[in-house]
């Protein structure tokens, strides 16, 4: 456990980054020992098992080792004795493991014909798993654990990656999950035939093996199952830690390493769960590119193993069909889609000030911006006459999405009245379909061509230079509109069968904005053709207007920053519908009918109630200058 692991090698750990998660969404019932802080539970840290993963990949954590235990209590009574051992086993706890000397590979040889392992005795046994070394693809390789349970040869990703690149080069695509003792399946990176020698250079064996290459965390580096020790007819003694195999002239024993790893052993009883209360089968990531290992598709689990490896094998055929990075996308040709600014005559350019940016954003928009002029969607531009501010959007995934703050170039641009689709009617249309298709573009903003007399003023700051857009970027005025006419044109066939998903769980002034943004779009036409004042007695302009603004206050504040809204404090609504309903009603009556019509008006806000004492009170008191005896209520 993640914890156990933390509190015994606490010293070994850097300082953590501050947490990600929002204040007012994290739980309180949840403490993390790594943070210090209120959110999150330490076993579910992710910051702290990215720490552990790092140490195990230095060895530095190489002495840890779970602990068997029996958590069987012994009773008294037969009855409860019995009851306790027909409950299962389960997972325990980790503990820190006393440091013994790591001894080398011991290899032995003897004449004789048949395998014959020594006399079984306690005071020779050896706990732990059986490791030797191996050289495989002229690589001496360390850790390599022999399972005999295991159906397939093992290379974990970690040492994958410290093979030379000739050798890496030979992986070849393939689509076979691998399923664990508990149930849990994983996807392979690829497979990898290689030539693997045990023993020295007196005597030997060898064999060529199939490795499927694994993203997993292990501190082993490769697993050699039942059909490499079938290759090499090597016969396995665990309890020795021995393996022996015949080679010319007699058997080879090698005795194996001393390596206490951290491993799956501590066991204690724990109740069977029912059925009914199992979870759903989780969704699988795959990565299909052998150059992008980090680029993952997801599968979803209530597919049959079949179905996902004819699913996997489809997709590893079509790998040229998907663009792994924006060098990839060829983009929209002119003549199918293009965007213009449309700036109306008689406006001046304006030039925005540089503004001061974080240094974790600072970095972000170096990287972004050097992916995209290497992809084409941006160059550098020194002569310009508008200039704005880049602004940093965080996705869902904590990654960075770079917009630029177009709102005053926003202002001079007419309003491209493009029918938008209504979420209504697409929500509608998706009835009595028994699948839906969910499609997200990959940066599908910037494969549409903007016109180019309009690239330069799309110009904005940044640390290393001032750099203008060669293809459609987000935040313009009628990007959405030039997009949509797009998807039309692309997905004729399929209008009304596809549709994003919504996010939940908003803030509520998220959930105030995101209302006002759904009513632009339900009345978007009025809010084109017409000034919009909003009333409120939220700080719905100072939020947006702020400069740390993010996540998507700051995408809503782009949007409706396409139209022309304002917004006015809502002050004390009721006492002025009264002043006004005053001014319009007589004031007093005489008995003989002649009315004394007066006014009255606030210089101060007021409640209702408030409003109402007030103007019984200036009625009364104009009563008495007028030598009224007798009121009476009307």
């Amino acid at each position: 456990m993640p914890k156990e692991i933390l509190t015994a090698e606490a010293s070994k750990f850097q300082p953590p980054p501050p947490m990600v998660t929002p204040v007012e969404k994290r739980s309180s019932n949840k403490l993390c020992d790594f943070h210090n802080d209120k959110g999150d539970s330490t076993d579910e840290c992710m910051q702290l098992k990215k720490q552990i993963e790092e140490l195990v990949r230095a060895e530095k954590l190489s002495h840890l080792i779970k602990e068997i235990k029996q958590g069987r209590h012994q009773s008294k009574t037969g009855k409860k004795e019995t009851a306790v051992k027909d409950k299962p086993t389960t997972i325990y706890m980790i503990r820190s493991w006393q440091r013994t000397v790591k001894q080398k590979v011991v290899q032995s040889f003897e004449q004789a014909k048949e395998i014959m392992f020594p006399p079984l005795a306690a005071s020779n046994r050896k706990e732990g798993p059986l490791v030797i070394e191996a050289e495989m693809g002229r690589h001496m390789i360390h850790r390599m654990y022999i399972d005999g349970g295991s159906s397939m040869e093992i290379l974990y990703e970690h040492c994958f990656n410290r093979l030379r690149p000739k050798i890496k080069s030979q992986m070849i695509p393939a689509a076979t999950s691998l399923t664990g003792f508990s149930g849990e399946t994983i996807w392979s990176l690829g497979q990898l035939r290689l030539l693997v020698i045990i023993g020295d250079f007196t005597h030997s064996t060898k064999a060529w093996m199939n490795f499927m290459v694994v993203k997993s965390l292990s501190p082993y580096n490769g697993i050699i199952g039942r059909p490499g020790l079938k290759a090499i007819q090597a016969v396995p003694f665990t309890v020795h830690k021995i393996l022996k195999f015949p080679v010319r002239g007699g058997i080879v024993t090698i005795c194996s390493t001393i390596l206490i790893p951290t491993e799956c052993t501590s066991v204690i009883t724990s109740p069977v769960i029912p059925r009914e209360e199992k979870t759903h089968p989780a969704n699988f990531k795959i990565a299909l590119h052998p150059d992008f290992p980090d680029q993952e598709v997801v599968i979803g689990g209530t597919l049959f193993d079949k179905g996902r490896t004819e699913l996997c094998s489809v997709l590893r055929k079509n790998l040229d069909v998907f663009a792994w990075q924006p060098s990839d996308m060829t983009g929209v040709p002119w003549s199918v889609a293009e965007h213009r600014l449309n700036i109306r005559e008689g406006y001046s350019s304006v030039r925005q000030k540089k503004r001061g940016q974080a240094p974790k954003r600072t970095k972000a928009i170096q990287v972004e911006v050097q992916n995209l002029v290497e992809a084409g969607i941006m160059r550098e531009v020194y002569y310009h006459d508008w200039l704005s501010n880049p602004v940093m959007v965080k996705k869902h995934d904590g990654s960075w999405r770079m917009c630029v703050d177009f709102t005053d170039m926003n202002k001079t641009c007419p309003q491209d009245c493009y029918p938008l689709p209504e979420i209504d009617w697409k929500l509608e249309s998706l009835y009595g379909y028994p699948f839906k298709c969910f499609l997200d573009a990959y940066k599908g903003y910037h494969q549409i061509q903007l016109a180019k007399a309009d690239k330069e003023k799309t110009a904005f700051h940044t640390g290393q230079g001032v750099y203008c857009y060669t293809k459609m970027p987000f935040g313009l005025k009628n990007a959405g509109a030039t997009y949509q006419r797009l998807m039309d044109k692309t997905f004729e066939g399929q209008i009304g069968r596809n549709i994003e998903g919504l996010e939940l769980n908003y803030s509520p002034m998220e959930k105030l904005v995101m209302s006002l943004v759904f009513v632009a779009k339900r009345l978007r036409r009025y809010f084109q053709a017409h000034p919009i004042t909003v009333v409120t007695d939220q700080p719905i302009k100072q939020v947006l207007s702020r400069p740390d603004v993010a996540g998507w206050l700051q995408k809503w504040s782009i949007m409706l920053g396409e139209y022309n809204v304002t917004y006015r404090p809502r002050t004390s609504v009721k006492g002025q519908i009264l002043a006004d309903f005053l001014i319009e009603m007589p004031g007093v009556a005489s008995p003989q009918g002649a009315e004394f019509i007066y006014a009255l008006r606030f210089q101060f806000t007021a409640s209702n109630n408030e409003a109402e004492y007030e103007a019984l009170v200036a009625g009364l008191r104009i009563a008495v200058r007028m030598g009224v005896k007798n009121t009476s209520k009307g």
